[in-house]
């Protein structure tokens, strides 16, 4: 029943099943059975888009989330098998959501892992999310058994602290990495208004062109239509043939280096 929507999609906007597939795999570098695994252990304390997945090593701390959840939701699948609890359902089946949880968590992480040449922490979301519904009802079977020993009980605060404060600190870093990014695109609508460019106008490039014209207050154009447009922004290469006599101007004290802004004179 999911499928069929998709199904009946691929049939009127792209003239078939194999042809919607063969165009998806094209636009992801080429579907083929690969083993990404490493590249999302690589992925966990970013890049955001590991692509390609090369000159960078795995934060075992950040690895540690994955071993993690999975003990966590065996022991839940394991709790609701041996109880009939509130997640379950009556009879035989008291497990049965959970499972379908965990089984749906599976087919979706893995496209990504045996499927896709590279990675990003975005990708597997959905997964987490599923298996957080198993995961949840093991933690809470742990924390009944932590009430009874402070061993235990200290095992468990120091796992769960430790995992937090390594959440904590990804999600500054890479809060921290995408404002000063960010900030770039300000710093370039600063030269192109220094240069007289201003709304209306209209900028291409190739980098970021859509947030620096936004950020602008100028429309982004098509790098093939050299005459609709007023100035070009581009990081670390030049401007088309059309724009090399432009001036050019640097963008200075960027936390990406290497842009450049040519205005047409």
């Amino acid at each position: 029943a999911g499928a069929l929507p998709w199904v009946v999609e691929a049939w009127l906007r792209f003239g078939g099943v194999a042809q919607r597939l063969a165009e998806a795999s094209e636009v992801q570098g080429g579907m083929r059975p690969v083993l990404s695994v490493a590249h999302h252990l690589t992925s966990l304390d970013g890049p955001l888009l590991c692509r390609p997945c090369t000159g960078d090593g795995v934060w075992w701390a950040a690895a540690a989330w994955w071993p993690l959840l999975a003990l966590l939701a065996a022991l839940g699948l394991l709790a609701a098998r041996r109880s009939r609890t509130p997640w379950g359902m009556a009879g035989t089946g008291d497990a049965a959501p959970l499972w379908l949880a965990a089984v749906t968590a599976g087919s979706l992480m893995a496209q990504y892992f045996f499927l896709l040449p590279y990675a990003a922490p975005r990708f597997l979301l959905p997964g987490y999310a599923l298996l957080a519904v198993p995961a949840a009802l093991g933690l809470l079977r742990l924390v009944d058994r932590a009430r009874r020993s402070v061993p235990a009980a200290a095992v468990l605060a120091v796992a769960l602290a430790g995992h937090l404060a390594v959440q904590a600190t990804l999600a500054h870093t890479h809060a921290g990495v995408q404002e000063q990014a960010r900030e770039d695109w300000r710093r370039i609508a600063a030269v192109l208004h220094a240069h007289g460019v201003r709304a209306p106008c209209a900028v291409t490039g190739n980098d970021s062109a859509i947030p620096v014209a936004h950020a602008a207050g100028c429309v982004r154009t098509d790098p093939r239509a050299p005459e609709r447009s007023d100035a070009v922004v581009m990081r670390r290469a030049d401007p088309p043939s059309w724009a090399r006599d432009w001036p050019r101007h640097p963008v200075p004290d960027t936390y990406k280096r290497g842009w450049t802004v040519s205005v047409r004179p």
